[in-house]
């Protein structure tokens, strides 16, 4: 991982750096998809919060902190926290940052789904919610039935799961975006692997 200078994060905050991308190259890869945020103040902050926890970018992500965003403001459509983010991509400094400045890992989202069920799929991360006192592991079926994990349609002991996946989550893992849904799933004789450590 890039280490982000401290007077790059203190630009970006200050917005000093242009949030289209056009600012210094380690900004630009942070920014990738010349992300506008829209906004002033606080929701620009808010924002900042999310794609800085989604990419990884700790050091962003401790001076958002630092600077009293909320991080258990949730997303106006999916209801994802910044929380949801860095769990979902597996970001385990971050994930452990936003715990301890008091992210709620039971806030679910719109689909019923919290950080603690994305946790519950991840050996990767699950470690840094398993020290919390009263979090137990969300089990296999309820996973299943909340389709952040699915059956998969081969059927090895060790690895009978894979997380739920659509064509986007496909296509920014591979690099593929022509990938079709179907094209992922279809049956074939070779050994299939998940996506996901």
């Amino acid at each position: 991982m890039k280490k982000v200078p401290a007077c790059l994060v203190e630009d970006f905050l200050t917005e000093n750096i242009k949030i289209d991308g056009s600012g210094p190259d380690l900004v630009e890869d942070f920014l990738t998809e010349n992300i506008k945020i829209d906004g002033s103040g606080p929701d620009v902050l808010q924002s900042q919060l999310y794609i800085a926890c989604f990419w990884g970018i700790k050091e962003i992500v401790q001076q958002l902190l630092n600077r009293q965003v909320n991080p258990n403001c949730q997303n106006k459509g999916t209801l994802w926290t910044p929380l949801h983010a860095a769990t979902f991509q597996e970001h385990g400094p971050v994930v452990m940052l936003l715990l301890e400045n008091g992210a709620q890992p039971e806030l679910p989202d719109s689909e019923g789904r919290t950080p603690k069920d994305f946790a519950s799929a991840s050996e990767k991360v699950w470690p840094h919610f398993a020290i919390i006192p009263g979090i137990v592991r969300t089990s296999k079926s309820e996973l299943v039935s909340k389709g952040v994990i699915k059956k998969a349609s081969y059927s090895r002991p060790e690895s009978a799961y894979a997380y739920n996946s659509d064509p986007f989550i496909h296509a920014a893992v591979t690099g593929d975006v022509l990938a079709d849904q179907d094209e992922v799933s279809q049956p074939t004789n070779q050994p299939q692997f998940t996506l996901w450590r």
